[in-house]
């Protein structure tokens, strides 16, 4: 049976509110850096809005596999982060394509807003997940029984 009482919980408050102000960070140098650099664009500034929407959005809910694997152990919490990682690519991939195509917004803000924001949302997302690993892997383990000492004799004499 799996003592579940003694595992951490994951830090879900901490890593919203750090992804959330870095998103915005990221934002604000995405709207003030991108549609100049192309020379306004028409939709340039709705292509930097939606894809960072979208991409805050999909880093939030890319948590939530490792929260709800998270008390299972080390391996459900690495399994889950990957499921979470592949599913946050593939919505930022698919929305960027719809945006592009499906509502006609440039590329080069679409796509620049995703590489700029994405890396650094990732990196912090994977940060927290490694010191949430850490930290469960720093919990004392349980121990096998030892070994009667009458066993262990009749075992040598063998």
């Amino acid at each position: 049976m799996t003592d579940t009482t003694r595992q951490p919980a994951f830090p879900l408050a901490r890593s919203v509110l750090a992804l959330t102000v870095l998103a915005g960070v990221t934002y604000a140098g995405c709207v003030w850096i991108l549609p100049p650099l192309f020379d306004y664009p028409a939709g340039g500034a709705a292509g930097v809005n939606s894809m960072a929407l979208v991409v805050w959005l999909s880093s939030l809910v890319s948590l939530m596999p490792v929260v709800v694997l998270g008390p299972s152990g080390v391996q459900p919490t690495v399994a889950g982060y990957f499921a979470g990682a592949a599913a946050r690519i593939a919505l930022c991939i698919v929305s960027a394509v719809v945006l592009v195509r499906g509502f006609d917004l440039p590329r080069e803000t679409v796509l620049l807003t995703l590489a700029v924001m994405y890396l650094p949302l990732l990196f912090v997302e994977a940060g927290f997940v490694a010191a949430y690993l850490w930290k469960k892997d720093s919990l004392p383990k349980a121990k096998a029984p030892a070994e009667s000492t009458t066993t262990a004799g009749a075992e040598a004499l063998a």
